[in-house]
């Protein structure tokens, strides 16, 4: 699992990117160009307009769907980074487990708990 915070995410959404992966899935045209419009309108910071040219406009319930089909891309390079760590191998054994597990099955060790062990 990985948890992370990206910072400022939805005012760095690459338009392009975005529109890319949504294309790969919805292929009407009238749907694409309103998704266009509604990146490309354009924001209003204390009383001035400002274009938009990346980054989704946040507050919307649009917004947050176009956010995780962005982050979809991510999903799948970390899924084929994680296939490509997988081993089949198991791990090394760790000899103080096993000598704290047998420690622990020891009848007098049993009676004293844990604390009763020499760190």
């Amino acid at each position: 699992m990985i948890e992370g915070d990206i910072v400022e995410y939805y005012d760095n959404i690459k338009h392009s990117v975005l529109m890319s992966q949504i294309s790969k899935v919805i292929h009407d045209q009238q749907i694409i160009d309103l998704i266009w419009k509604f990146l490309r309108a354009g924001v209003i910071k204390n009383g001035r307009y400002s274009k938009t040219l990346k980054g989704i406009p946040q507050g919307s319930v649009i917004s947050p769907i176009l956010s995780n089909i962005y982050l979809d891309l991510f999903d799948n390079f970390i899924e084929d980074v994680k296939h490509g760590k997988d081993t089949k191998e198991t791990s090394i054994p760790n000899k103080e487990y096993y000598r704290f597990k047998a420690l622990l099955h020891n009848s007098s060790q049993k009676k004293m708990g844990i604390k009763g062990f020499d760190l």
